[in-house]
């Protein structure tokens, strides 16, 4: 059988088709057409160091809006807005497209579009703004004092010098210790509280600064560092000696030579662990040295340690910050088991849960009468055969760990040991 298509029938069928296809684009009666949004107005354009600011009054219906942003002749991009106090809306412009950043003290022209449900409105008028410039490199003068440092810069800032300058302060033998830092907002700028006759680098960096609705926005220019020592005779107490012990650690320092517990002023003492506060302590003077044993810290940790003299209400510098570990006697070692063999036997142990603290070095093996029969067996090895035992005798072993701050091991059977009982074969 055969299927004849004449003209007519393909007329028919391309008639409906366009007929399909227009009744899917019919707009029902009563529906309302989308319009598009109007501009956005009022744009005010902020240049910041890594972004610039956008803030505009929308459009009316502005809130179910959501909104792009195009910097130059680029393509457009999502602009992210949060609501001001005020009617505005504010965003943020991060880069370029192509996630390019933006260069410093370079000009753009910003707009602003409101978008629909995927339909882009009317666009803002463009503005132009200007990002922030970063400062250049300034010669620093730092002139010591009497537990001061005073810094003199090129020039005050504002106008077209930088809007500020940040300095950090640390001392000279421990970079890497607590440091301080503040914002100079003048020509000069004086750091005070230091030690005399002790060395600080101090670091001055020069910065531009504008203040967005979402907080401050810094373009850095070159540090710059200088060392001083401040001229006069130490103010702070200075540590002499640090002892790690279990759980605490034993501090010794001299007063200091000006200041607050100078000249054999009666003084009391505080230290402070970490970043913890300031706490009073009990000190004891031998000599010209004061001793102090702080309590509470956790063995194994690194702990950094000052110390202050106080006289009534005045506290005196603190001295240079000391590490020390605290650490104590390892735990039991576990599972201790004693092998009989002939006229021998073969000890074995599992490492003690608790290192004291530090690390382990050995293993020291006791029997019954306290004589050592294997006195320094690795850490690796963890076992040791003991030879030349009486025949069908019974022999009880004792194991102790030592580690780098136990030193020699305790005797007695107390915490840090096991015993092992065995019979000797023949």
């Amino acid at each position: 059988m055969r299927t004849v298509t004449t003209a007519a029938t393909t007329s028919f069928l391309v008639r409906g088709l366009l007929a399909l296809a227009v009744a899917a684009v019919v707009v029902l009666p009563g529906a309302p057409a989308q319009a598009a949004p109007a501009a956005p107005t009022a744009l005010q354009l902020v240049g910041g160091a890594r972004s610039i600011g956008v803030e505009f009054l929308p459009p009316p219906g502005g809130d179910a809006f959501s909104y792009s942003v195009r910097v130059g002749r680029g393509s457009w991009q999502p602009l992210y807005v949060t609501n001001t106090d005020g009617p505005t809306l504010f965003g943020r412009v991060h880069d370029l497209p192509g996630r390019q950043a933006f260069r410093d003290g370079a000009t753009y022209r910003v707009s602003v579009v409101a978008v629909s449900r995927g339909r882009y409105g009317a666009v803002s008028a463009s503005r132009s703004v200007t990002t922030l410039r970063r400062p250049a490199a300034e010669t620093v003068t730092a002139q010591a004092g009497d537990g001061a440092v005073t810094l003199v810069l090129p020039s005050a800032p504002g106008g077209a010098g930088p809007s500020g300058r940040h300095v950090e302060v640390v001392r000279a033998d421990d970079p890497d210790g607590e440091s301080r830092e503040l914002d100079c907002l003048e020509r000069t700028c004086v750091v005070d509280d230091l030690g005399n006759g002790v060395a600080y680098r101090v670091t001055v960096t020069p910065y531009r600064s504008v203040v967005l609705r979402s907080g401050e926005e810094r373009s850095l220019g070159p540090a710059r560092a200088v060392t001083v020592v401040p001229s006069g005779v130490r103010g702070e107490p200075l540590v002499v000696s640090v002892v790690p012990l279990d759980g605490r650690v034993r501090l010794g320092w001299t007063a200091p030579q000006s200041g607050p517990g100078a000249g054999g002023e009666e003084a009391t003492y505080e230290v402070r662990v970490d970043d913890g506060a300031w706490q009073p302590v009990t000190a004891t003077l031998d000599g010209s040295t004061w001793t102090s044993v702080v309590e509470g810290l956790d063995n194994g940790f690194p702990t950094q340690l000052r110390v202050r003299a106080v006289v009534g209400e005045v506290a005196g510098p603190a001295s240079r910050p000391r590490t020390a570990v605290p650490a104590g006697r390892p735990g039991a070692v576990r599972e201790p088991v004693a092998t009989p063999g002939s006229r021998s036997a073969r000890v074995t142990w599992d490492d003690p849960d608790d290192d004291g603290g530090s690390v382990l070095t050995r293993y020291v093996v006791t029997d019954a009468s306290g004589r050592t029969v294997c006195g320094a067996v690795p850490v690796a090895a963890a076992s040791c055969v003991v030879r030349r035992l009486p025949a069908r005798s019974t022999q009880v072993f004792t194991v102790r760990a030592v580690n780098t701050a136990a030193g020699k091991p305790d005797t007695g059977t107390g915490p840090g040991v096991a015993t092992a009982p065995v019979r000797v074969r023949r």
